[in-house]
């Protein structure tokens, strides 16, 4: 195969953001997570001798309709349920049960059933894979085009300090959505930040769908969904970073970016942006790529659903999802 074409390399990289590294993470093997009659995540069964200790704030139901399930006992507020839970966190955070806690961000995330739905209680970053809570984030392709018409993208390459995925290359800007802020919010906070792109171009950054998928490791389930925008920029354009989170930025052809994916050199969710933006631009298409179907498919996993039909998950014939 030729460098920079497609082929099994593209589907090996939707396969490790769907892949269960352990087999008590998968979702067959979670319990229902539910908070005032909600269910807002998926919990490793393995996971509960270590929650079970907080009898003041979880405890454990079987019920018709979820089975086995963790519930967060009755608290009258979005806040107090917060509290209960942050204190939770810590607490393990101290113990070094968990790696990812090690990580704090002091940022968090809104817990509900679905993106649209009420806020339930908002919860640390670092911890929400404990609960299988989904998380949301932005991304931006930044394109031009060169003096002969080709279509070129600008990468970031993340700081050797990052604390996940130090060294990989990544979109041009990116982050996770906290609370209180809208999706286009997020986009231009990390467009400023991490590009300096000025506010008159940001006002050109075209809303372009969502890219999902779900993984799990020892540290528990991300679900996650990327908003996607792109955003054509001027040929003189050229990015500087404001926060120290990106070391390099790169200006490359589509064939480049392509050897870069197949060699792994990106940040994995970082990568499936990517081919989800080289599909709508017509350029990895059904007589091209023998595996386009599988493509479009897997770069939008339904997490929507995840909690509207446990059972689709639990049994699914799937293996790469379990």
């Amino acid at each position: 195969m030729e460098p920079g074409t497609s082929g099994p390399g593209f589907m090996d990289l939707i396969n490790k953001c769907n892949r269960m590294e352990i087999p008590d993470v998968a979702p067959s093997q979670c319990m229902p997570f539910i908070i005032e009659g909600c269910q807002v995540g998926l919990i490793p069964k393995s996971f509960w001798k270590h929650l079970e200790i907080y009898s003041d704030v979880f405890y454990l139901e079987s019920t018709e309709k979820y089975g086995d399930c963790i519930r967060l006992h009755h608290f009258p507020s979005v806040e107090e349920r917060s509290r209960k839970v942050e204190g939770v966190l810590k607490d393990l955070r101290g113990k070094k049960i968990f790696k990812k806690l090690q990580g704090w961000r002091d940022e968090e995330y809104a817990v509900r059933t679905s993106y649209t739905s009420p806020t339930l209680m908002n919860i640390e970053r670092a911890g929400i894979n404990i609960f299988g809570i989904p998380s949301y984030g932005t991304h931006m392709n930044g394109y031009t085009y060169s003096a002969d018409g080709k279509l070129m993208m600008w990468i970031g390459r993340r700081s050797a300090t990052k604390p996940t995925w130090p060294g990989k290359l990544d979109n041009l800007s990116a982050g996770g959505l906290p609370v209180n802020m809208s999706v286009l919010e997020c986009m231009k906070k990390e467009c400023q930040e991490e590009a300096s792109i000025e506010e008159s171009l940001l006002e050109k950054l075209v809303p372009a769908g969502s890219v999902s998928y779900m993984y799990g490791t020892q540290d528990g389930l991300y679900p996650e969904t990327q908003f996607v925008y792109d955003l054509e920029l001027p040929p003189d354009f050229a990015p500087k970073n404001a926060d120290g989170e990106m070391s390099n930025f790169y200006l490359l052809t589509i064939d480049e970016i392509k050897k870069k994916i197949l060699e792994e050199d990106f940040k994995p969710n970082c990568g499936l942006v990517i081919l989800d933006f080289l599909i709508r631009m017509g350029i990895i298409t059904p007589d091209t790529e023998p595996r386009y179907l599988e493509i479009v498919e897997l770069l939008h996993r339904p997490i929507q659903y995840l909690f509207r039909d446990f059972t689709f998950w639990s049994n699914s014939d799937i293996p790469r999802f379990q």
